[in-house]
């Protein structure tokens, strides 16, 4: 079975690629959908979390409030780093174990694994890729996105991207790039070709 990374910039793209590949009939693991599994309220990442950052990022719910602990943790690198050493151990052992799982079915021939931070995380991940996807787009254009999709304001979206990898880090690490510079036509062309070129097959 061939394992393969999906990741790219903040405003890439990385979602609308993922949605493509489902569509596809390609198996997606999404580390942000893991992230939100294994923090959820009475999960030992979830009280870690919490008595390390405060009942401030607990919502009315219970919930996490990811959004004001994103608000947190991208402007302070040493609570990032404090959030990545509670949360990834528990997500990259959950990743691996259905990975693991979909090895002894046997019911498919290519998992992609999203993890949007794979060049900042460097030799962090333990899991072994075949193959590293990068979806790539210019800092203005991914800008532009979120300000209109996820209504950051101008200055928060340059934050945002400007705190994580810079583009030619994240670019080395390709296998394979997907542009991600049109319409959401153009880049459901592009994961064609992309499946075509690679041989790849779900």
């Amino acid at each position: 079975m061939r394992v393969i990374a999906l990741t790219g910039g903040i405003g890439s793209g990385k979602s609308s690629v993922a949605s493509e590949l489902e569509a596809l009939s390609f198996f997606v693991i999404d580390a942000d959908e893991v992230s939100r599994e294994i923090m959820k309220p009475g999960s030992p990442t979830y009280s870690a979390v919490i008595s390390h950052f405060g009942n401030e990022i607990v919502t009315n719910s219970g919930a996490i409030d990811r959004r004001r602990l994103a608000e947190i943790v991208f402007f302070d690198p040493d609570s990032l780093s404090i959030l990545n050493a509670l949360s990834h151990p528990a997500i990259f052992a959950h990743i691996e174990a259905t990975i693991e799982e979909m090895r002894k079915i046997g019911s498919c021939r290519s998992v992609f694994v999203v993890v949007p931070l794979l060049a900042e995380l460097k030799n962090k991940v333990s899991i072994v890729f075949n193959d590293v996807i990068v979806v790539d787009s210019d800092e203005a254009l991914a800008i532009d996105r979120l300000c209109s999709y996820r209504q950051m304001s101008h200055d928060q979206a340059v934050s945002r991207i400007r705190a994580q990898a810079r583009r030619p880090d994240r670019l080395k690490i390709a296998d394979y790039i997907i542009l991600n510079d049109g319409t959401l036509v153009d880049l459901k062309v592009r994961v064609h070709e992309m499946v075509d070129n690679l041989e790849l097959l779900p």
